[in-house]
């Protein structure tokens, strides 16, 4: 397998500002995905309109299909090219779907009672200590230490002069 060099690993690459990966519409870079999305979206209420409602039976004046077809299109089509939170519309009603389908119920358990729940003196064992208490036993050690050589140093002094 080839390795990479250091100059390889750590060559960084600046984009320009001027770098446009998608189409360019009013200031606005769109992906082409993006763009079908709209596209689709934007002609679902035309399609309902003028197809659906009536071989279905349910006749509305051609002028008031018109206007329904394109307010709720550019409406739709608005959403479908401009995503949400910087994501695709597919991509995140597929989210959605996800999460609504992994997603956990909590329900209030009357039997788990709070009072049950043992204390800290009760899950501590007798040789188990915090480490707080280690920290304590560690600073009396210490300082009983410190206090045995600070006298050892002054009796050798004595004994010096």
């Amino acid at each position: 397998m080839a390795r990479l060099s250091d100059e390889d690993v750590y060559r960084i690459c600046y984009i320009p500002g001027d770098y446009k990966n998608g189409t360019h519409i009013l200031g606005r870079t769109y992906t082409f995905s993006w763009l079908i999305q709209g596209i689709i979206l934007g002609l679902l209420p035309a399609v309902l309109n003028f197809f659906v409602l009536p071989s279905a039976g349910i006749n509305i004046p051609f002028e008031a299909k018109t206007i329904l077809s394109i307010v709720f299109g550019f409406i739709l089509a608005s959403i479908g090219i401009n995503g949400i939170n910087d994501e695709s519309l597919g991509s995140f009603l597929l989210t959605y779907l996800r999460f609504r389908k992994n997603k956990r119920n909590t329900y209030y358990n009357p039997r788990v009672k709070k009072e049950m729940r043992p204390s800290l003196e009760e899950v501590r064992s007798a040789d188990e200590m915090l480490p707080r208490d280690k920290a304590i036993i560690f600073y009396k050690r210490y300082k009983e230490e410190y206090e045995k050589r600070q006298h050892e140093k002054v009796l050798q002094e004595q004994d010096r002069a």
